[in-house]
């Protein structure tokens, strides 16, 4: 198996190595294969404030500076490096970092390697290590692996457009290219040639014996016209990614290799690219559902200027008469039990501008018998008004309980714009089921103050005396004689204890009606608690999952914009596609949730505890980034961020599982048609952004020409591509086509190999027979 190394040199060998990382994470794997490794060199530079690497460069190695130096860059960089590596291999950064890379290409099952060091030919560092690193590689992979190593330069053309290149940069650059062309170009390799003077640095003979280089290859993207990260940069990138697949590094086995050099020492590539960002598309879409199900949750009032939530926007009813502002109104009549509507009831009455109607329906209430109780208890949906017995209410309230959580699962999870935020229902039914539960205590103080309660003294003595009488009427000689005044006597007793009996089971309906109101208010209680923690997580505070994805929706929009800038490429997004699969997965989604909070509310019911009166929400999520731990979403040690965290997550995690779902095998040829219907005119633009990244004096015919496409995916696509293949081959003539694992890109790739030095515009822009003994480094 074939591996590859890309090592970034100074400044400009980083950000290339950095967009190489970049574009394999954007890829279809979404990460960086085990046989392709990335390292950056460079000289420790002052630490920022944060004392960090963003985390696209933690693949880089500082090496420690030369302390108060007074060489010239080039040399004060190389000094630096030779001082590391006479640490010996236990402890110099460079052995150490390389070694690293190469154990792992090792078990990753490579016996083969392609590295490319990176780096540009006018800085101080990448170009004073180029020769020092090739030289490493070969020394630490002699009889290990089968290696090429690949230079790619960035010459001062590929910046002009960033700075103006100084006269000291191009003499450095053209000092660089000429020892490497005479290095490259040497023939008498039998003494061998030492780079180290002929002393051993940290057990390293340093000596090399054929040219260390299979290519160098010279970048200029002048002809891009743009700055050197949309331009040269990726363009480098994706050139090395071209020639680290399989298909291409074939060619470095093909014999005769030493037919590259004879011509000349340079080669130079062009790339142009038809990308599908499929995972921005992805993360993008992610984020605008994230905040369509914030927004489909809670009506919002945002920042104009922001677009961030404030706070809880208005309901929409414009006057206090219209029936949306009343709470009888928000539930279906034939869903309201009992208990429920003599609550709402109560709440009718409180909207009232004056006392009357409430004060009308405490009275009512006063004087309900327990038949007009056990007619409240009977009507539940679901339970049989005949089996209701009063001397055991407990089924009665659990149904009374389990319709009203029905009933307000049903609300809750079918949001209407006219009634404003669950929030505003769950308060307002909280302060009814409140006056409720105190109207049922003032009934009950009115029955002791009217005498009409159980435990009334005056009840217990009537009842007591008539009990008495009419033992006394039944055993004396007077009631044996007079039969009539005894039974008199039973008559009244039978009325008071039938007085008692009614009073005593109006009370336990009451006591019943007080204990299920009560379960009502505690669970409103709660969820009313958890909306508003909710709203926070979600919407209000600065970490909120809406929050959290406006930001990156900004990021997602930047990196878009940057990706659209990269002339070395061109973004395929069917805009109306990718919003019709959101609106498919947003539909489902919603349809979901409102089962999910109907369920959810109604499983309270399970929870309850009847002893105490209380109950606890049983609203869990599984945490995706936390080995699918489920979490309690009600649990009050739970901090807001990490809430909205595990919240932001969960949801990002389904919305990326539906989406992926719903497109499982897009690709980029499944757009092209769309890029552009005629495939002649799309493969012209291909060509035509294909072109050379060095100029030259002189043209050159490409050494090898490769298209690099996806797998067919479709029908559709298939036929597409196949036509596009056709005009390529007619356009560029010998075109070799592989298919590739990456369903983001398809890539056109020139090879251009065997230049001469003085054919490159690069090295013709210094100045004509300038001296370069200052900037030279290498004298070999």
């Amino acid at each position: 198996m074939r591996g590859g190394l890309v090592l970034g040199l100074g400044g400009t060998g980083l950000r290339v190595a950095a967009r190489v990382r970049q574009v394999l994470l954007s890829g279809g794997a979404g990460r960086v294969p085990d046989t392709i490794r990335l390292l950056a060199f460079d000289v420790r530079k002052p630490a920022a404030a944060t004392a960090k690497l963003p985390q696209s460069q933690q693949f880089l190695v500082e090496i420690p500076p030369l302390e108060a130096s007074s060489l010239p860059p080039r040399r004060a960089a190389r000094q630096a490096l030779l001082q590391d590596l006479a640490l010996g291999a236990a402890s110099s950064l460079a052995l150490r970092g390389i070694a690293a890379q190469l154990e792992a290409l090792r078990r990753a099952g490579a016996d083969s390697l392609e590295a490319f060091l990176v780096c540009s030919t006018f800085g101080g560092t990448g170009s004073a290590w180029l020769l020092d690193m090739a030289y490493l590689l070969r020394h630490l992979t002699h009889n290990r692996l089968a290696l090429h190593v690949h230079a790619v330069l960035l010459t001062p053309s590929a910046f002009e457009r960033a700075f103006f290149p100084s006269a000291a940069q191009q003499l450095t650059s053209d000092a660089v290219l000429t020892e490497l062309n005479a290095l490259q170009l040497r023939e008498d390799w039998a003494a061998g040639v030492s780079i180290y003077g002929g002393k051993y640095i940290g057990g390293l003979p340093g000596r090399l014996s054929a040219p260390p280089f299979d290519s160098l290859q010279v970048l200029d993207g002048a002809d891009l016209n743009t700055s050197p990260e949309a331009a040269s940069l990726p363009a480098a990138a994706e050139g090395i990614l071209c020639q680290l697949d399989p298909a291409f590094t074939s060619f470095w086995d093909e014999p005769p290799r030493p037919a590259l050099h004879r011509a000349g020492a340079f080669s130079t590539f062009g790339v142009s690219s038809l990308v599908y960002p499929s995972r921005l598309v992805l993360e993008g879409a992610i984020q605008r559902l994230l905040l369509g199900a914030v927004d489909h949750l809670f009506p919002l009032a945002k920042n104009a200027d922001t677009g961030r939530p404030e706070h809880l926007a208005e309901p929409s009813h414009p006057r206090p008469d219209d029936p949306y502002g009343k709470l009888e109104a928000w539930l279906p009549a034939e869903r309201i039990p009992g208990l429920l509507e003599d609550a709402l009831r109560v709440a009718a009455a409180l909207a009232e501008p004056s006392t009357g109607p409430h004060l009308e329906f405490k009275e009512q209430l006063a004087a309900r018998s327990p038949s007009g109780w056990a007619a409240l208890f009977g009507r539940c949906p679901g339970f049989e008004a005949s089996k209701l017995d009063p001397s055991a209410l407990r089924p009665a309230m659990e149904c009374h309980l389990r319709a009203f959580l029905q009933a307000l699962g049903w609300r809750l999870s079918t949001p209407d714009p006219r009634l404003g935020a669950p929030l505003e229902y769950l308060q307002k039914l909280e302060r009814a089921l409140s006056a409720y539960l105190q109207d049922l205590d003032w009934a009950v103080e009115e029955w002791r103050r009217k005498g009409e309660h159980s435990e009334s003294e005056d009840l217990r003595r009537t009842l007591a005396e008539a009990r008495k009488e009419a033992v006394a009427r039944t055993t004396s000689l007077l009631g044996r004689l007079v039969p009539a005044s005894a039974q008199e006597a039973h008559a009244r007793f039978e009325a008071a204890r039938q007085t008692h009996a009614r009073y005593r089971q109006r009370e336990a309906y009451v006591a019943a009606a007080v204990q299920a109101a009560a379960l009502m208010r505690v669970i409103t209680h709660r969820l009313l608690l958890f909306s508003q923690r909710a709203l926070r997580a979600l919407a209000l505070e600065p970490g909120s999952v809406y929050n959290t994805a406006l930001d990156q929706s900004a990021r997602i929009e930047r990196d878009l914009r940057f990706e659209a800038a990269v002339r070395s490429q061109q973004l395929v997004i069917d805009q109306g596609f990718e919003t019709r699969q959101s609106h498919l997965v947003f539909d489902e989604f919603t349809r979901r949730l409102a089962g999910a909070i109907a369920s959810g509310v109604e499983s309270i019911a399970e929870a309850v505890d009847w002893q105490t009166g209380d109950a606890r929400l049983p609203f869990r999520v599984t945490d995706p980034a936390r080995e699918s731990e489920s979490v309690l979403l009600d649990d009050p040690d739970l901090p807001i961020d990490r809430l909205a965290g595990v919240l932001t997550r969960a949801l990002s995690f389904h919305f990326a599982e539906s989406l992926l779902h719903s497109r499982p095998e897009n690709s980029v040829l499944n757009f092209l048609s769309y890029l552009d219907p005629q495939a002649p005119r799309l493969a012209a633009r291909l060509t035509s952004g294909c072109t050379q990244q060095a100029r030259l004096l002189h043209a050159v015919a490409p050494r090898r020409s490769l298209l690099f496409m996806p797998r067919g995916s479709s029908t559709s696509g298939s036929a597409y591509a196949q036509a596009l293949i056709g005009e390529l081959y007619a356009q560029i003539g010998q075109l070799q086509v592989y298919q590739t694992a990456n369903p983001d890109r398809l890539t056109l790739f020139h090879f251009y190999a065997g230049l001469e030095l003085e054919n490159l515009l690069a090295f013709q822009q210094g100045a004509p027979g300038a001296d370069l003994t200052e900037y030279t480094l290498w004298n070999l």
